[in-house]
Parts: C-alpha cells; structure tokens; sequence
C-alpha cells in the first residue's frame, strides 16, 4: 500500500470515528438534560415521592442500527383521525405522512401525525415487540423533523415514554393500530418503574384504580375474593388482544357479579373434584362501556357485521354488567392451557361451537380440540352458565333483557 493511500484510510476512519463518537455523545446529552428536567420538581412529571428516589431514566443502549434513513409521502389531504387516550378520551390530530424504513431486508411503514399544518414535527407513537415487556405497556412516541430533505433521518434511540408512563395524571394518546410494529425496537426509553426503589403507583393507591372503584360502586365482586384458586388473565390489560393495546390500563382485576362470581366457584369446584391439576382461567369479566366502545370501534369489519364479532356499545353486553365471563382451562402442572384450537378473541368460524363435528371432518379443528371445549361448556353449564354459539370461551348467566332492567351497568365518570 502506497504512503498516500494509508494517509487516506487513516483520514476516512478517524473521521468516521469521531462522527460516531460525536453521535453518542448528543445521544447521551439528550439523556442527561432529560434526566435533570425529570428531577426537577418545576418540570417533572413525577410525582414529588418519586422525585426524591428518582435516579435516571431507563434506556436501551445506543445503537445506530436503529436510525434510518427513511421515504416520507406527504399526504396532500390530512384526515382527520382521533386517537383513545390513557384516560378513554378522545384526541384529534391530522394524519399527515406515511413513513417507510428499511430494517433487515424489511420494509414497514408507520404513520406520522400533526395537530396543525403549522408543526414542524412528525408525532410518530408506535408499539413493537418490546411493548409490555421491556417497554411501557402502552408504546412509546417518536418525532421526525417535517420537510427535512433530501434524508429525513428517523432515530429510535431518541425514543420516549408518554407523560402517563410516569404519573397516571397525565392524558395521553394510545398508539394507533397501524403503527404496531412487528420487531422489537430495543433502542430509546424502556420501562422506567424498574430505576424506583418504591411501590408502583397501584400499590401506593391500595391497588384501587378508577376501574375498580367503579366496579365495587355498584356491588361486583372480586373473583378472586369468592375463590382464589381461579386464575386470572385478563387480556385487555396487556396487548395480547385482538386490538392490540392495552384498554385497561393499571386495571387487572376480575370483577363479577355475585351470582355470576358464585356460578363461576361452583364450576371451577366441578374442575377440581375431576381434575385437581387443573384451574379454570379467566380472560375477561367485567368491562367498562368506554372500553366495549374502543373495542367496537376497532373491528375493521362492514358496520351491519360488527355485532357478529362484538356487541354494540350503544346496547350494552353482558360483559358490562358483570354477568359474562370469558375464560379457558389450565393445566397447573405444565402451567399451558387445554388446546381449544383458536386463541381467545380469534374471529373466524374455527371459535364457533354449533358446526364443531364439520370443523373436525374439514381438518380445521382435531378431535382433541373439540373434545377440550365441549368439556369447558360441560363444567359451565352444569354450574348454571349459557353459553353463545359465535365464541368458545364465553359464557352468561343473565340474559340482556334482564341485565337492562335489574343489573347496573359499569360506566366510568
């Protein structure tokens, strides 16, 4: 190698080096001025407890893997969209960029939001799979600078959490479900409880969210009160659900009504003197209106099909009483459910109970699988449940007609 040529290749990777050492230095002053405004009591959005153990926020290590260079199309007319908030409000922004980036050979794609033609901001909020695991439960946001060409540059690394990932006070927008992204983004904020060395903010109430107020208010009963062997799964307090975000919040605790809570012991002791290894598990009880709309809202179906699928907000389902129940059966022993050949809330004919012996000769169902759920409704039925033709794990003990006129429905002030 020539004398010049060496010269060159030392210039390149000293210039390299410094460009990358200059990019993790601005990445880690981002950090450090976040962290002062976090401890400062004027600006932060703790609370004045957590203030005084606050010892930094929670960050993925910085990686440039994840800052891309991405394609932004302008959309020449805004929607407007309305986002649920973390307090099952409404917020409006305008929809105004599809985003594309490039990550192994993969493309995807996010939407950017605005509130006005004026921000010179992308509001991007998303979920990944760190989301509810490494991550705040209920995703995270990222900003992209508007009309920055020719290379708009988007970097996870400055990821953050919503104000509400801190201090339940605040209000603030779910991530839309076409922002779900299906690789895990580990770069930017993770979940920042784990830094305190105090109780979460549950605890600290009592563990009594507005939910549960509201359930106790008009008489529910808590499932675990009337038997504890039952186990508890509530799928709408994480984003393992059709939906894909987390509807309830710091909420996760089965509420029924006493009837339905007595039915559901009388069962789950049907289970046991059978099967002592194994427990009935509960997906979903009780469930506020507010969130039977988010989930109505959600079916991307024609409007005359959703009721197929979910039950109109407007006229209320039984869920919202207290007086249904959506559960499976567990072995304790490999602690995995009893094969019912679809997942809880799938939605397709493979959940219906009334065409299982034609599911079973189509190969769409197997012997065992059917045998598993006709099992289940034995145990429900015989503790004095119904149960619905359109979803395996469902089941009543009052009917709508009965529900409207005797039973207090569960709303949220």
């Amino acid at each position: 190698m020539s004398t010049n040529v060496w010269y060159v290749c030392v210039l390149l990777f000293c210039s390299c080096g410094a460009q990358d050492s200059a990019y993790f230095n601005r990445v880690q002053a981002f950090r450090n001025q976040k962290n002062l405004t976090y401890k400062d009591p004027q600006k932060s959005p703790l609370a004045l407890q957590e203030i005084e153990n606050f010892k930094g926020l929670n960050y993925f290590k910085t990686d440039p893997s994840f800052k891309f260079e991405v394609q932004v199309d302008e959309y020449p007319f805004k929607q407007k969209v309305n986002f649920y908030t973390s307090k099952n409000k409404s917020r409006t922004y305008l929809k105004a960029a599809r985003i594309k980036f490039t990550y192994v050979n993969q493309t995807y794609t996010l939407e950017g939001f605005i509130r006005n033609e004026a921000d010179s901001l992308y509001f991007i909020p998303f979920v990944d799979n760190t989301t509810d695991n490494q991550t705040y439960a209920s995703g995270r946001y990222v900003e992209l600078k508007r009309f920055s060409n020719p290379k708009p540059i988007l970097d996870f690394n400055f990821a953050y959490n919503p104000y509400c990932a801190y201090n339940k006070e605040y209000d603030c927008p779910i991530p839309p479900k076409e922002n779900h992204l299906s690789i895990a983004i580990r770069a930017g904020e993770k979940i920042y409880k784990e830094r305190l060395n105090i109780p979460p903010k549950k605890q600290i109430n009592n563990g009594l969210t507005r939910i549960d107020s509201a359930c106790l208010s008009i008489g529910l009963v808590e499932v675990a009160s009337v038997d504890s062997s039952i186990q508890i799964d509530l799928k709408y307090s994480s984003t393992d659900n059709f939906v894909g975000i987390d509807m309830y919040g710091d909420f996760n605790t089965a509420y029924l009504h006493r009837v339905t809570a007595e039915k559901l012991k009388k069962a789950q002791q049907i289970l046991k003197a059978q099967h002592p290894e194994y427990a009935l598990i509960v997906f979903d009880a009780a469930r506020p209106v507010h969130v039977q709309k988010m989930m109505w809202d959600s079916i991307d179906v024609p409007l005359h099909k959703k009721h197929i699928y979910v039950s109109n907000p407007d006229k209320k389902s039984l869920h919202n009483y207290g007086a249904a129940v959506d559960l499976s059966i567990i072995d304790l022993t490999t602690n995995k459910h009893l094969d019912m050949g679809t997942p809880y809330d799938y939605f397709g004919k493979e959940a219906y109970t009334d065409n299982e012996d034609q599911l079973i000769l189509n190969r769409q169902l197997t012997e065992t699988q059917v045998e598993n759920r006709r099992y289940l409704r034995k145990i429900m039925l015989q503790a004095g449940f119904t149960k619905i033709k359109s979803e395996w794990w469902h089941f009543n003990t009052f009917s709508k007609s009965y529900a409207r006129t005797h039973l207090k429905c569960l709303t949220i002030d």
